[in-house]
């Protein structure tokens, strides 16, 4: 289980090309079948033999705990912020290592508010470390403070 943490970060300190990068977390299978016999129960989630012939081909997570546990990641990785989209190309297996990293690719004063908040994007992927995982989201965010200091 992940150590409740949490990085904050504001945006005067996201200059362009901030990295951050989160704990690791692996995936285990039995709390693959316990969230999906509770919250997604779709057998490619809970039963081996099933999963074999369904379109994953074998045991996977559900993409709604991959997200969750991404999410998790995310903000104990320094940006967890709202918006932006989320894919899973590959099945996410049991075993597998997540680890969530953010890069600043964008920072842009806001107009409505000059200096008073800046408006940055974060390139947010979290890939598992045998490379059986990727994700992609982006995002936008608001955030108090001055998009003047640092950025």
């Amino acid at each position: 289980m992940l150590a409740a943490q949490r990085v904050v970060v504001h945006e005067w300190r996201c200059a362009l090309k901030s990295r951050f990068s989160s704990p690791e977390h692996a995936l285990e299978e039995a709390r693959i079948k316990a969230f999906a016999l509770q919250f997604d129960p779709q057998p490619f989630h809970f039963n081996h033999e099933a999963a074999k012939s369904t379109l994953v081909g074998g045991l996977a997570a559900s993409d709604w705990h991959t997200a969750a546990m991404t999410m998790r990641l995310l903000v104990g990785g320094g940006i967890a912020e709202a918006g932006g989209e989320i894919a899973w190309p590959k099945p996410t297996r049991p075993g597998v290592v997540l680890l969530a990293k953010n890069g600043v690719v964008g920072v842009l004063p806001s107009r409505s508010r000059l200096g008073a908040t800046g408006l940055w994007c974060a390139v947010k992927r979290a890939t598992g470390m045998a490379r059986c995982h990727s994700t992609r989201p982006t995002g936008w965010s608001c955030r108090a403070g001055s998009a003047q200091r640092g950025v």
